[in-house]
């Protein structure tokens, strides 16, 4: 777990610190979504460092815990991804207005695949989090039954890996679509070029 989590920490400050470096050069709704995404990895970093300490110490890792730092990395994902979403949906807006005025047929699918995925995760942790607190409700404020308190922590895993793979299907499907999309207006911008130098040329 120690290892686990100092890998996912690691890895998100790294991308951070080059989001940071580059924030008024990149576009403002990547860099959004990416500290949002980042943020969800060195949350989920911290927590098996926590996890792995705890069993060093023989202590147990209890289900409220795991309840407090979801509903941290809940609150942290939500207000990247809104000012993620606002960002692109005014870049998408302004680059629309700008293909209607050359006639060019407007571009769909404009959601990056990562902030799809991230609204996903969102989704899934959200459903977790109300799993979660009807677990661990009994034992909160008194002293948690082990029996119990494992229960927590078993569903927590299992949902969480479940709502990883469902999050990155979905940025994948998002991300075939963009593709598609893309291609669409590619042929549809040339077809356009050259029905244009050819009525220049007749």
């Amino acid at each position: 777990m120690l290892a686990l989590g100092a890998a996912f920490l690691g890895g998100a400050l790294y991308q951070l610190r080059g989001v940071v470096r580059n924030w008024s050069d990149g576009d403002r709704s990547k860099n959004q979504s990416m500290v949002a995404a980042m943020s969800l990895v060195a949350l989920y970093g911290l927590l098996f460092l926590y996890s792995g300490l705890v069993g060093l110490l023989g202590a147990r890792l209890s289900a409220t815990t795991i309840l407090t730092f979801f509903t941290a990395t809940v609150l942290v994902g939500t207000v990247f991804s809104a000012a993620s979403v606002y960002s692109k949906r005014r870049a998408w807006s302004l680059d629309n207005e700008l293909r209607a005025a050359s006639s060019r047929p407007d571009r769909r699918h404009w959601m990056p695949p990562m902030l799809v995925g991230l609204v996903w995760l969102l989704g899934g942790l959200i459903a977790q989090f109300g799993v979660l607190l009807l677990v661990a409700s009994p034992s909160i404020g008194d002293s948690p039954e082990p029996a119990q308190d494992d229960l927590g922590v078993t569903v927590a895993l299992v949902c969480t890996a479940a709502v990883m793979v469902i999050a990155a299907g979905a940025a994948g499907t998002q991300k075939w679509r963009l593709d598609r999309e893309e291609s669409r207006l590619q042929i549809s911008d040339r077809t356009m070029a050259q029905r244009g130098h050819g009525g220049g040329k007749g």
